[in-house]
C-alpha cells in the first residue's frame, strides 16, 4: 500500500469481515485484506500489482461495474450480485466502489460483503412463513371436509351391506378412497397443531438403523443400495423416537424414489460445526441423506416445502412439509439442497440439538 495511505489503515481493514481491495491510481491492485484473500483464493502478495481482471475476470458483469465506477471516479453500490469463487461456487455478494481522493494517492476502495448467510436466513424464514400461511388455510378446509367425509364413508358401508355382491366392489372403493382422503385430512390438521409429545434422550443410531431396515425391501426392489457412515462419538439428542423415525423414513423414501435403478443413497452423521444462522442452541448434530438422483431444479428449490407441491405423479405434496414440521418441533432444522461434491443429486440435512 502506498506510503500516502494513513498509518494503521491496513491494521484496521485487516480486521474487517468484509473483503476489502484497494486499487492504485493506475488501476492495479495495491492491497487486499485477509477476508478478501479467503474469498478470492489469492494471497495479497500474488495479487499486488495485477489488474482487477485477475480477481474478477470470471465475472464479466461485476468487472464492468467496477471499471465503470473507477473510470468515472464515482461511488457505486450493487446490493445483490454474484461472485464466482476459485471453486466456481456462485456466491451472492454486495459490492461498494468508492474513489480515493487524488490528495491521498488516488485509486479506489472496493468492498465485497458475502451475503450467503443472509440469503440462507431469508430463505428459511420465507419457507416458514409460506408453510404457516398455507397450513392455516389448509387446516381450516380440512376441518370442513372431515365431517361430510365421515358421512359419505358411513353411507357407502350401509349401502354395501344392502346391495348384491356384484356391486359391492364399488362401495368398497368409495370406503377405501374416503379412508385415503381422511388420512390426508388428519395429516393436515395435525400439521397445524403444536406437537406436545413427551421427549426423551435418544441415541440417533437405533432410530436410523430401524428406518433403514424398513426401507430395505423398497430399495432392493429398485436395486438401490445404502451407504452408511456414522460418527460413533455423537451425543444423544432430546426427542421422540417415533417422530424421528417418521422424519428419516420420509427422507429415505424420497432418496430411494429419486434414484435411478442401481443408484445409491448415503446416510452420514456428524457434529455440525457451522449450523445455519437461524439455529440458536449450543450444539447440533447433523444427519445427511444424499441420493444420486437428478437433483433439484430451481423451481423445486423454491417450492419443495410448500404443502401440496409434489414432483411425483402420485405424490400428495405433504411428506416434506410434515418432515419439516417434525424437525422444527425438535428444535432443529431440515434443509434440502443439491449436492456440493460435484456430483448430481440432492442432500437432505437434518439438524438436531443436543445438550
Amino acid at each position: 500500500m502506498s506510503s500516502k495511505r494513513a498509518d494503521g489503515v491496513e491494521g484496521i481493514l485487516s480486521s474487517f469481515n468484509d473483503a476489502v481491495l484497494i486499487l492504485g491510481s493506475t488501476g492495479s491492485v495495491e492491497w487486499i485484506n485477509p477476508s478478501a484473500e479467503s474469498l478470492f483464493g489469492l494471497s495479497c502478495n500474488l495479487t499486488k500489482g495485477k489488474g482487477i481482471d485477475a480477481v474478477f475476470g470470471r465475472d464479466r458483469e461485476l468487472l464492468d461495474f467496477i471499471c465503470s465506477a473507477v473510470e468515472k471516479g464515482v461511488s457505486a453500490v450493487s446490493h445483490d450480485t454474484k461472485f464466482h469463487t476459485p471453486k466456481n461456487d456462485e456466491t451472492p455478494v454486495s459490492i461498494t466502489v468508492s474513489p480515493i481522493e487524488e490528495s491521498a494517492g488516488g485509486g479506489a476502495v472496493i468492498i465485497l460483503r458475502d451475503l450467503t448467510t443472509a440469503k440462507e436466513l431469508e430463505r428459511y424464514l420465507g419457507v416458514s412463513d409460506r408453510m404457516a400461511e398455507t397450513l392455516t388455510l389448509a387446516a381450516g378446509i380440512a376441518h370442513e371436509i372431515k365431517n361430510p367425509l365421515s358421512g359419505i364413508r358411513g353411507s357407502a358401508q350401509l349401502l354395501g351391506a344392502e346391495i348384491g355382491e356384484e356391486l359391492r366392489e364399488y362401495t368398497d372403493l368409495i370406503v377405501r378412497e374416503a379412508d385415503r382422503i381422511n388420512r390426508l385430512v388428519v395429516d393436515l390438521i395435525e400439521m397445524n397443531q403444536p406437537d406436545e409429545r413427551p421427549t426423551e434422550l435418544c441415541n440417533i443410531y437405533p432410530v436410523l438403523d430401524d428406518t433403514l431396515t424398513l426401507m430395505k425391501k423398497q430399495a432392493k426392489e429398485k436395486g438401490v443400495s445404502f451407504t452408511v457412515v456414522y460418527d460413533p462419538s455423537l451425543p444423544q439428542v432430546s426427542g421422540d423416537p417415533d417422530r424421528l423415525r417418521q422424519i428419516f423414513l420420509n427422507l429415505l423414501k424420497n432418496g430411494v424414489e429419486a434414484c435411478a435403478p442401481n443408484g445409491n443413497v448415503s446416510v452420514t452423521t456428524s457434529l455440525s460445526l457451522n449450523p445455519p444462522l437461524v439455529l440458536t442452541k449450543r450444539g447440533y448434530i447433523v444427519v445427511r441423506i444424499t441420493d444420486d438422483g437428478p437433483g433439484l431444479s430451481e423451481d423445486e428449490k423454491s417450492k419443495v416445502f410448500t404443502p401440496f407441491y409434489s414432483g411425483k405423479k402420485r405424490g400428495t405434496g405433504l411428506g416434506l412439509p410434515i418432515a419439516m414440521r417434525l424437525v422444527k418441533s425438535h428444535g432443529g432444522l431440515l434443509d434440502l439442497c443439491n449436492r456440493k461434491d460435484g456430483r448430481v443429486g440432492a442432500t437432505a440435512k437434518v439438524y438436531l440439538p443436543y445438550g
